[in-house]
């Protein structure tokens, strides 16, 4: 399972601290989330804050 890449230039920079949108996709390839799945009946696309 390959949560984390690298940047687009092939570099991994571990020390740089990530940004909230870079967060969002590890949390969603962690807990598989898709836009399919639904959660109190709503898809997430209406319940997620954009």
């Amino acid at each position: 399972m390959q949560l984390i890449n690298g940047y687009k230039d092939g570099t991994f920079r571990p020390n740089i601290p990530i940004t909230r949108a870079e967060f969002a996709v590890i949390l969603n390839r962690v807990f598989n989330i898709s836009s399919s799945r639904s959660c109190l009946g709503r898809p997430y696309s209406q319940w997620i804050a954009a």
